[in-house]
Parts: structure tokens; C-alpha cells; sequence
């Protein structure tokens, strides 16, 4: 009992001493001020798209049209617009104002605390890969290769504080998902062979699969812009420069903090 109350105690320290970290207190102090950064979105004119499939072909055969699932069924144009919406209808809910290349005069009428962000690079590959379902029954396990279709969405992400040192460059990001066939595979014990059998049924992945992934990516790409601006402001405003700093993640729907490992833009170096 005693060991109990001790470990409480300890971790009732530990959290008060998270919350009160100078990092988060000017996580909050970001969040909560009236005037948030501007930013001029910049958006790529296309979309890099390959189909890997035809990688496995010979030459011969690559000639050959190969149907995708999604990639021949998209315009550019239609992927673009739908994300710039959505990215910039969620940047603005984080109180983040938004310009683009038409109010691009406006902009430029601004003198600090002003970014610009451009999508540099949008590139969609669709490819099939490979899963390896395997389940235990009576202390045997049993493995079924699944072959699946994937669909993989890559966003090269450029960050440019206006008004910087002309020595600073662009910090540039990289985020990326992959969207799968839905499959349900489960092992059926049949007593008239006496042998398992693997029964398969796939969700073969279309275009509202991709609008909908999209869609998500709009979201969670804005909370990541969100994120990056925050810790740019946190590093900036640290009384302690030589100390290490966390990266922060801000959630809007319960508004709270905490660092974050991996859910946040991968840097890249040039």
C-alpha cells in the first residue's frame, strides 16, 4: 500500500512538472494569442503520379496498358483544389489567416510574423504489396500470404519565415500515408479434409477510398503546419537557449499539449 501511495506521488510530481515546463506554458501563450501568423500557401501546378506495378513487368509487356485503380481515374487539377480547401478551411480554424497567389499584393503589405508555406511537391504511387496473416489454432500457427493493392501519398512541404537572414533556407518537410484493400482472412477448420482452410474476402480500394484519404491528410497536414509554427515560436521564446527542446503537439478538440515522438512533419535535410 505504501509503495502504491509513493508511486502516485511520484507521478502526480512528474505531471506538475510537465505542465508547468516552460515549453508548455508558451505552447499555451502561442495558442491563446489573438494574432496568429499569416501565411501565403503556395500549391504545385500537377502531381507526380507512378504506377510500380508496371516495375515488374518486362519491357515488352510495360507497353501494355495497365489499368489502375486509382491513378488513370484522377485529374490533377480536382486532387489539388480538394486539398488546398480543406488544408486552408482547417489552418483557419486555428485562427492561422491564410493568403493565396490572388491576394499575393496584400501579403507582401506584411512585415512580421509571416510564412510562406509551399507545397513544393505532391506524388501518389500505386503499388501492390504483401501481408503475412498468421493466427494460432491448438499450438500450430498457420501463414497465408495476402497480396493487396496500395496507394501511397507523399506531400514535400517548404517552410519560409518572411523577413528572415538572407542566410536562412527553407525548412523543408516531408509527410506520408498509405491507403490498403481492406481484407478479412480468417482460418476455417474443415472436418471433412481435417485441414485448415484460409478464407479470404477483399475490399478492393477505389476512388472515394483516395478522396477520403486525402480529405484526412488536408486535416492532419494543417494541425501539422499548426505544430510546426507553435515550435518555431517555442524555441524562439525559450529563456534557456541551450536547452533541448521538446516538440509539442496542440489538440484543438480537447486543447491540450504534449510532445510528440513521431506524429508530426518529418524534416528533411537539403
Amino acid at each position: 500500500m505504501f509503495k502504491r501511495i509513493v508511486l502516485l506521488f511520484l507521478i502526480i510530481i512528474v505531471w506538475m512538472m510537465i505542465s508547468c515546463s516552460p515549453e508548455r506554458k508558451l505552447a499555451k501563450q502561442f495558442v491563446d494569442k489573438t494574432s496568429k501568423p499569416n501565411v501565403l500557401l503556395l500549391m504545385p501546378s500537377f502531381i507526380f503520379m507512378e504506377d510500380l506495378k508496371l516495375s515488374g513487368l518486362e519491357n515488352d509487356e510495360s507497353d501494355t496498358l495497365v489499368r489502375t485503380l486509382v491513378l488513370d481515374k484522377i485529374e490533377d487539377s480536382v486532387v489539388i483544389n480538394r486539398f488546398r480547401t480543406i488544408y486552408i478551411n482547417q489552418l483557419e480554424r486555428y485562427g492561422v489567416f491564410v493568403y493565396e497567389e490572388k491576394t499575393l499584393n496584400d501579403f507582401m503589405k506584411l512585415d512580421s510574423n509571416a510564412w510562406v508555406v509551399n507545397i513544393a511537391q505532391i506524388e501518389l504511387q500505386e503499388y501492390e504489396t504483401v501481408f503475412t496473416d498468421s493466427q494460432e489454432f491448438f499450438g500450430v500457427i498457420y501463414s497465408t500470404d495476402v497480396f493487396l493493392n496500395g496507394l501511397n501519398s507523399a506531400f514535400w512541404f517548404e517552410f519560409s519565415q518572411v523577413n528572415a537572414p538572407e542566410n536562412n533556407k527553407p525548412d523543408i518537410m516531408f509527410a506520408a500515408n498509405d491507403l490498403y484493400d481492406k481484407y478479412d482472412g480468417r482460418y476455417i477448420y474443415d472436418i471433412f479434409s481435417g485441414q485448415m482452410k484460409y478464407n479470404l474476402e477483399i475490399d478492393t480500394l477505389n476512388v472515394d477510398d483516395f478522396y477520403r484519404q486525402i480529405d484526412f491528410s488536408a486535416k492532419l497536414y494543417a494541425g501539422y503546419t499548426f505544430d510546426y509554427l507553435m515550435n518555431i515560436y517555442i524555441s524562439s521564446n525559450i529563456p534557456d537557449k541551450n536547452k533541448k527542446v521538446n516538440y509539442y503537439r496542440y489538440d484543438p478538440y480537447r486543447d491540450s499539449y504534449y510532445i510528440t515522438p513521431e506524429d508530426k512533419f518529418i524534416p528533411l535535410k537539403e
